[in-house]
């Protein structure tokens, strides 16, 4: 992500894609949201997102440089569908608990790609990468350029309502639980 790059965040009222929003604001980017209901677009537009999406109107996007996806599935191809030539697509998690098969075909002919993240594999072959990228992140949280979202919390007694909270994907920002 450099500065004039069309980014796609989706999920963007959850936790990564709160933080997602604002890193790609802080390095210049564009970016583009998509969420599930006007409520959590207007979190992501409050957070510098300059265009908001609901999740029908992805595949209709066509000049998106990198897309970040912490959903997965139906989501996850219509990033892919998203891209202009040499834009990428990067798995962040599958929240939406599953993925569609990529055929590789399609990014050949499209000139896209496609990129998996996933931090504790990176935690154990990189773990000087990881340590520089939170090193960076807490600087930024110093000068309050980056706000981390928590969107609500719960006693530890009560995680089984946290939980049932994201999984009705009712959530935004950080779901915490205080001991």
């Amino acid at each position: 992500i450099h500065p004039g790059s069309n980014v796609l965040v989706t999920a963007a009222a959850g936790g990564v894609g709160t933080a997602a929003i604002q890193l790609a604001r802080i390095l210049g980017a564009t970016v583009t949201a998509a969420a599930g209901s006007e409520e959590k677009l207007a979190l992501a537009r409050e957070l510098g997102a300059e265009r908001t999406v609901s999740y029908d109107e992805i595949g209709e996007l066509d000049d998106i440089d990198v897309a970040l996806d912490p959903v997965g599935g139906p989501v996850f191809a219509s990033c892919l569908k998203s891209l202009r030539p040499l834009g990428v697509a990067i798995g962040i998690g599958f929240a939406g608990g599953a993925w569609e098969p990529v055929d590789p075909a399609r990014l050949v002919g499209r000139n896209v790609g496609v990129q998996g993240f996933y931090l504790g594999r990176l935690m154990g072959f990189r773990p000087e990468l990881v340590q520089e990228a939170a090193r960076e992140l807490l600087a930024l949280w110093r000068r309050g350029s980056l706000r981390p979202i928590v969107g609500a919390e719960f006693p530890l007694e009560q995680a089984n309502d946290a939980h049932e909270l994201i999984a009705a994907r009712k959530s935004t920002g950080k779901v915490v639980l205080v001991p």
